[in-house]
């Protein structure tokens, strides 16, 4: 017998150079029915496995000294599967260190009840 289709799973890391630039304020997610707000490299979000698409809106504040501005809302989509663990990185982009870049990666993991 089959199982029921597994939860997905979203986390959320800075990479160096984004981290030395802004704080992280808040990365909320909507999978078109609720919105889960990460605001910490500690925290996951979890949405069901019917689920296939996230919209998010970043919120970053910029250090002292670094030369940046705010983001205010950042906007865009991801796509999740069930039974995944979707890493989100936030970088710098080289070019621009005013433009993050939202770099995703998926992990099968079976264990998302």
């Amino acid at each position: 017998a089959l199982g029921k289709p597994k939860n997905s799973k979203v986390t959320v890391s800075l990479s160096s150079d984004f981290a030395e630039k802004y704080e992280l304020k808040s990365l909320t997610l909507n999978d078109g029915t609720r919105n889960i707000t990460i605001s910490s490299v500690s925290e996951a979000a979890y949405f069901p496995a019917a689920a296939t698409q996230l919209t998010y809106t970043l919120v970053a504040y910029a250090k002292a000294g670094s030369h940046v501005q705010d983001i205010t809302s950042a906007t865009g989509t991801i796509a999740i599967s069930a039974g995944t663990h979707t890493p989100i990185t936030l970088k710098i982009n080289p070019i621009d260190p005013n433009l993050v870049i939202i770099e995703t990666g998926t992990e099968y993991d079976g264990v998302f009840q």
